[in-house]
């Protein structure tokens, strides 16, 4: 590396919940000093060309400086810029915290203010020291359209929600202006209530407007799925849901199957609402959940085919739709900067 080369490259999101107090700019560039340079994008769209000034320059470590969603941002623009794709030669990315989740930050073991995690950072680099890495694995999702079957969409990520209460999940989430983990248990809350409108004698009891959030959450999601080849006959699909790491968003640890590298954890299939109910206090405690129509492993790729309705993902947090079919498998894994002593 020239010695004129920053050694760290900070992309700062001022749209994330916890930049919108303004002068986040000027901080972080007080905070780096000479040992980087900071861009403040914001849209997706100015992602790219930031990107590839970060290759062309050798920065090692890039910070993202948002949530969950824009690190997942920052992560596909490396990827579609990125000279001969994301590879252990490739920079260490290091998110901060202080998103509605922070789920990679997590299990890189970050912990702290965002703030103190940039100071911690820097005073490594200063040291003449190499932060620690941890690689993760990614999972690859590939898309298609029938009006557009010729342009695949492409998106790295850690987390995905496919279909069924998951998906539904966020979009109800997102509703919501008064988001984070407070937020994540009124959706969780009211749909468990909700469910009770169904019952014969307690349904008389339960607001108009609570049995229709529930509904919303349970309704399956019509899909073909298809695990390493094997077809899963269940078509009517309250889960559909992929990680490469194991998860903790607050309210529910996901994934434990891929808990360490090398598989993705794939969770598919259908439950009564009574099941789906229990299902949230079994997630709370990070074990898969069990049925005699759902298939919960460790799985090396998935093939989801919509009928009859798009397939809308939810990947980190973030949503796409209007897809027919998507592919589903191990990404790179990339590097992420542990540290310690942030505060």
């Amino acid at each position: 590396m020239h010695p004129s080369t920053p050694a760290i490259g900070i992309v700062t999101n001022p749209n994330a919940r916890k930049n919108r107090a303004g002068r986040r700019l000027e901080t972080l560039r007080a905070l780096v000093g000479d040992l980087g340079v900071v861009y403040e994008t914001r849209t997706v769209a100015e992602l790219p060309a930031v990107a590839t000034e970060l290759w062309r320059s050798g920065v090692r470590t890039w910070v993202s400086d948002g949530g969950d969603g824009t690190f997942h941002a920052l992560l596909n623009a490396a990827a579609s810029t990125a000279p001969d794709g994301l590879s252990e030669r490739g920079p260490a990315f290091l998110p901060t915290t202080g998103g509605t989740v922070d789920f990679v930050a997590k299990k890189a073991g970050l912990r702290g203010s965002a703030d103190g995690t940039v100071r911690a950072l820097v005073a490594l680099v200063r040291g003449g020291r190499e932060p620690t890495r941890v690689r993760l694995d990614t999972l690859e999702l590939v898309g298609w359209r029938n009006a557009q079957p010729e342009v695949p969409w492409r998106r790295f990520g850690f987390a995905a929600a496919l279909g069924g209460v998951g998906q539904r999940f966020f979009a109800k989430y997102y509703e919501d202006p008064r988001q984070g983990v407070a937020g994540a248990l009124r959706v969780i809350l009211k749909g468990m209530v909700g469910i009770g409108h169904r019952a014969p004698l307690l349904g008389r009891l339960i607001p108009p407007h609570l049995g229709a959030h529930a509904e919303h959450l349970i309704r399956p999601t019509p899909a073909q799925v298809t695990i390493d080849e094997r077809v899963v006959p269940t078509t009517a699909l309250h889960g559909l849901h992929v990680g490469s790491i194991d998860v903790d968003v607050g309210v529910a640890r996901l994934f434990p199957y891929a808990r360490e590298p090398g598989h993705m954890h794939v969770a598919v299939g259908s439950m009564t609402p009574a099941e789906i109910a229990v299902k949230w206090m079994v997630l709370a405690m990070g074990r898969p959940a069990s049925g005699p129509n759902w298939h919960e492993q460790a799985a090396r790729s998935l093939l989801v085919e919509g009928r009859g309705e798009s397939l809308d993902p939810v990947v980190d947090g973030e949503l796409y739709f209007g897809f027919d079919r998507l592919e589903v498998r191990l990404g790179p894994a990339v590097s992420v900067v542990q540290l310690h002593g942030a505060a």
